[in-house]
């Protein structure tokens, strides 16, 4: 019986160590796997994405009309590229060069008119006889310079043209000249070889300004020469009543024997821009300070 007995236990003991084993193995493959157990069993983080763009096909757009000037130069004459002129001495030498012959020109014709004038003017007044051709000739330029010759006496009528039919000292002319063309690059000066800024009210009479307002009909005027550009110019001066201050101030000069002084008859030009008394002192500054550039300052 005590055999029996210790057979059956030495069994249990064998049993239990092998379940002792079994369980040490499966702590061991459990402790193994754990870590990969918890990776699997870990909580999953849900991540909202950004719903998906809305894509919204664009309306197709109409092409527009760009409106682009186009510059027509309006005169066949070969004008030097001041604008590419960067010395300053040189391109105002140029500048004058350039200039001065047509005011020389221009000077000259006009006191060879006046001269004739104060001839026929002496012929009258002596009563002399006065030929057809003089006399035709002296009614063409009362009309053309709007003198009332019907209101006043032959002597008094050809006074007040002698007023207007005279020249201008050569460093005003060149000075305006600079100042309204600057220097002789401006869009006016290049395509329409103005270079005092006069206007003129007729459609495609010249060359529109950029800024000129809605409504507005006036054009900066284009000429076919130098010459045709400075002889209005001088035009504007004797006939228009905005400088018959100037045209008095001149007639007192020459009353008095003294030369055409450009400083002095720069006061007249008051009325010849916006600018007023500012445009007068700008003028007569310039005057000064190119003197040197200039062979003379007055025309006698």
């Amino acid at each position: 019986m005590y055999e029996g007995k210790f057979a059956l236990q030495s069994v249990n003991q064998k049993y239990f160590s092998l379940l002792f084993k079994a369980a040490m193995a499966a702590a061991v493959v459990f402790m193994m796997v754990l870590p990969f157990i918890k990776q699997k069993l870990a909580p999953v983080v849900v991540v909202e994405l950004p719903p998906p763009p809305v894509v919204v096909k664009p309306e197709p757009v109409k092409p527009t009309q760009v409106k682009v000037e186009t510059y027509v130069t309006k005169h066949n004459v070969v004008l030097p590229d001041f604008a590419a002129i960067r010395d300053v001495k040189t391109k105002k030498k140029q500048f004058f060069e350039f200039m001065s012959v047509h005011v020389d020109a221009e000077n000259k014709r006009l006191e060879k008119q006046h001269k004739w004038l104060h001839g026929v003017k002496a012929h009258f007044v002596e009563n002399q006889a006065v030929l057809e051709a003089d006399k035709a000739e002296l009614y063409n330029l009362f009309v053309d310079y709007r003198i009332k010759h019907q209101a006043l006496s032959t002597e008094a009528a050809i006074n007040e043209l002698l007023k207007c039919i005279d020249g201008l000292p050569k460093s005003l002319v060149l000075m305006q000249a600079a100042n309204e063309s600057a220097w002789g690059t401006s869009r006016f000066a290049r395509l329409g070889l103005n270079f005092f800024g006069q206007w003129c009210y007729v459609k495609d009479c010249g060359v529109v300004p950029n800024g000129r307002r809605a409504g507005g009909e006036h054009e900066v005027e284009a000429f076919p020469t130098v010459a045709h550009s400075v002889r209005s110019y001088f035009k504007n001066i004797n006939t228009n009543t905005a400088y018959s201050l100037l045209r008095e101030i001149r007639a007192q000069l020459r009353e008095n024997g003294l030369p055409l002084q450009a400083e002095i008859l720069a006061t007249g030009l008051i009325h010849y821009s916006e600018r007023g008394d500012h445009y007068v002192k700008e003028i007569t500054q310039m005057i000064t300070y190119n003197e040197r550039f200039l062979a003379d300052k007055s025309a006698d």
